[in-house]
């Protein structure tokens, strides 16, 4: 099952990427920075609720598309807000923020289950139970 969520989370992901990629320049940013966090929460939501196992890696595609829909509008933003010049600089300090931050939370994840033992799996939106 496992295996399934992360392929599936992967592929949708790029397809998230690679649609909003082409549609960015019609839409408002504002909405997409808006509306895309909230549907992932409520995706996120979803996932807690009993019974939704069978429906993960449907729910986890959703969730991939969602996330991939993340990028194409911050990248324009960026676009506008810093020079040509300024730009290669902001974009590589951008994506060493995004590799360290998940390596640490990464890390922060596997301490915080190792010291809980499942002790917040309850009470944590988007977990398990």
């Amino acid at each position: 099952m496992v295996g399934s969520i992360l392929a599936v989370t992967a592929v949708t992901y790029g397809l998230g990427k690679l649609l909003m990629g082409g549609r960015v320049r019609r839409l408002e940013l504002a909405h997409l920075h808006g509306r895309g966090p909230v549907a992932h929460g409520a995706v996120q939501l979803r996932l807690r609720q009993r019974g939704e196992l069978r429906r993960a890696p449907a729910l986890w595609a959703l969730n991939g598309f969602i996330q991939g829909m993340g990028w194409p509008p911050c990248g324009r933003s960026l676009g506008h807000w810093f020079s040509v010049r300024e730009r290669g600089t902001v974009f590589a300090f951008w994506n060493i923020a995004h590799n360290v931050g998940g390596g640490v939370a990464g890390v922060v994840a596997a301490n915080a289950a190792r010291t809980s033992a499942g002790a917040t799996r309850s009470t944590c939106p988007g977990c398990w139970r």
